[in-house]
């Protein structure tokens, strides 16, 4: 008795361009066996003269096969560009069986209908501290790689309520320099800046196995999609960031495991957290593999990451106090980029720094922000002034130079990515790891 003892063929989504698959049958020499290729849901058959798929059944659509002395048999199948679902059915001859006296092996495979895009950007839990976001996309298929490069230039919204600068993080950089007159500059060596990239998904919360609000580390949730063992909790519900249920709050809480139930999956946690039920979580996924593992895309970085920003510079508005005596109060041509809270220096001609000198306020207590209307080509209410901790005796037109804030900064990089994903997908780069947003200081 011949027998045929297995059927393969790549099953894995195949892109939107047309793509061939190469069918490979096992058996023993002198099995016979006949193979249809089907379109799902058409009457379109793959005639093997043509290679191509026609509408109605004729003997050209059986590919009528006898095994001679190999125990192989392979034959290429070629796909049309856009989607469908296709049927592969080997059916057996008489006298030829697969398993336990079965004649037919099925195998089915889908075809990307359209194309997807991938978007690198930056992002941030403190939207109000930025403008825009720059974007570096490709779009295409499931079976196209693609390399991206980008030149980020990240800028602090210029508004009197999130224009307060950006202080750079070095604990992520390899070198870096900061220069009063020339601005920043560094480096985030390949394999840190990968692990500081991450998608984000959010899941809905079935029941907490512990009750209702009650510290538990395992919920339910309807199904997997969207979530991998290692994920982080960022929110536990809405934009919550993970607490228990006397209130404290919790960070590096993690995906322990995912278990399938009846139904629906378990999700343990590292930590006890009070879930509510039918709440929505969100959680991201950081580093290469973590992004593999969610979207099914090789995402690496090829190179460091060089990071650039330029010296925060303003001009005095009046003279000190109005009439060249000392005074705490610096009136300023507009605020943007200064940070209060007394944790930035700043120098220039005829600056007391003989003593402690630091920014304490940016806006109110006497401060003014003022920062240029970008909605209105860029109009000042020209009433902007900081208070710094040592009086001062300035000149109107004299430029201070504000040390370690910026309002704006630039991300040199380049990745690489094997393929696109099934559907659009974000990667995000976590600016909040590298920078420190900052405040008015009341």
């Amino acid at each position: 008795m011949s027998r045929i003892t297995n059927l393969l063929i790549d099953t894995s989504l195949m892109g939107v361009s047309a793509e061939n698959r190469v069918l490979t049958v096992k058996g023993k020499p002198g099995s016979e066996f006949i193979v249809i290729v089907v379109e799902d849901g058409t009457l379109k058959y793959y005639n093997f003269e043509t290679d191509l798929f026609e509408l109605g059944h004729t003997s050209k659509n059986n590919l009528k096969v006898k095994m001679s002395n190999s125990s192989l048999y392979r034959h290429t199948i070629n796909f049309p560009s856009g989607g469908g679902t296709y049927v592969i059915k080997l059916i057996t001859e008489e006298g030829t069986f697969v398993s336990k006296n079965k004649k037919v092996i099925s195998r089915k495979i889908e075809k990307q209908s359209s194309t997807s895009t991938l978007t690198l950007k930056p992002a941030s839990v403190n939207t109000a501290n930025y403008s825009t976001f720059p974007t570096v996309a490709s779009t295409g298929s499931t079976n196209e790689g693609a390399n991206l490069s980008s030149s980020f230039l990240v800028n602090n919204a210029s508004t009197d309520a999130g224009g307060f600068g950006l202080k750079i993080n070095t604990a992520n950089f390899a070198k870096f320099n900061s220069d009063p007159k020339y601005g920043f500059e560094g480096s985030i060596l390949k394999g840190v800046f990968e692990n500081l990239w991450y998608v984000q998904s959010t899941k809905a919360i079935t029941v907490n196995v512990n009750g209702d609000g009650v510290d538990s580390n395992a919920v339910t949730a309807a199904n997997a999609d969207g979530i991998s063992v290692g994920m982080e909790l960022l929110y536990h519900k809405a934009s919550t960031t993970p607490v228990n249920q006397a209130g404290s709050a919790l960070t590096n809480v993690y995906v322990q495991s995912i278990e399938q139930g009846l139904g629906e999956v378990v999700i343990r946690f590292s930590q006890l957290v009070a879930f509510e039920n039918t709440e929505t979580m969100t959680l991201r996924a950081y580093g290469t593999k973590s992004i593999y593992l969610n979207t099914g895309v090789n995402f690496s970085t090829d190179s460091d990451c060089y990071i650039t920003a330029p010296i925060l510079t303003k001009t005095v508005r009046a003279d000190s106090d109005g009439d060249y005596t000392p005074s705490t109060t610096i009136t300023l041509t507009d605020t943007h980029g200064i940070s209060g809270g007394n944790t930035i220096s700043y120098i220039g001609v005829g600056v007391d720094n003989s003593s402690g000198n630091l920014v304490t306020y940016a806006d109110g207590n006497g401060a003014t922000a003022d920062c240029p209307d970008l909605t209105s080509s860029g109009a000042l209410d020209n009433d902007g002034a900081i208070v710094v901790q040592l009086a001062q005796t300035l000149r109107k037109g004299t430029v201070l130079s504000f040390k370690e804030i910026y309002n704006q900064f630039t991300m040199k990089f380049s990745a690489t990515i094997d393929k696109h994903p099934e559907s659009n997908t974000d990667i995000l780069f976590d600016l909040d790891k590298i920078i420190t947003v900052g405040v008015s200081g009341s």
